[in-house]
């Protein structure tokens, strides 16, 4: 009777581990799907709420950039600039202020005429140089690739960090 009883004991207790391992495993499984499940969904709303706030930043910069384009597109007359050589001086004075409220939103604003139409150069930049929310002309002799523009040669920008990735971008020239 003590043999049947250890074997029994012996096969109860094995049962038991049988079925609490299977329990274990059974849980653990169930419990990382809902876990995974619960972790997607709310990732998945994460990213539609940045994805709505992304979506609404560019189709404001891209309002911005129309309006901005519509005024110029209305307000300059290319058959005035090719006759009046100084039509573009007070063409540019007209348009200063314009460019400067458009501008403060973004605390930038640049404006550049094609210069294969103009023959030359041509261009309003209002910049936020001092982040302290004020935006301020940039005269042409400040940019960096101006004289490249002047000689109609490529440029490329100088090694920098990128502010968004948050590493150098390498410089292929200066």
């Amino acid at each position: 009777m003590n043999k049947m009883s250890t074997r029994f004991i012996t096969l109860l207790i094995g049962s038991v581990v049988l079925i609490s391992v299977t329990l274990t495993f059974v849980s653990l499984r169930y419990g990382s799907l809902l876990l995974l499940d619960a972790t997607e969904k709310k990732l998945l709303d994460e990213l539609g709420r940045f994805t709505e706030k992304v979506n609404t930043e560019l189709f404001a910069k891209e309002t911005f950039v129309v309006g901005l384009e519509s005024i110029i597109n209305g307000t300059f007359d290319m058959e005035k600039f090719n006759s009046d050589p100084t039509y573009f001086d007070s063409y540019e004075e007209e348009i200063i202020p314009i460019v400067k409220a458009y501008s403060q939103p973004y605390l930038n604003a640049y404006v550049f005429f094609n210069p294969l139409e103009l023959k030359k150069t041509m261009d309003i930049w209002f910049y936020d140089r001092n982040h302290d929310g004020t935006v301020e002309r940039i005269p042409e002799a400040e940019y960096e690739y101006y004289l490249d523009l002047q000689e109609r040669i490529g440029f490329w920008s100088c090694q920098h960090t990128e502010s968004v990735l948050d590493r150098p971008i390498p410089r292929d020239h200066c």
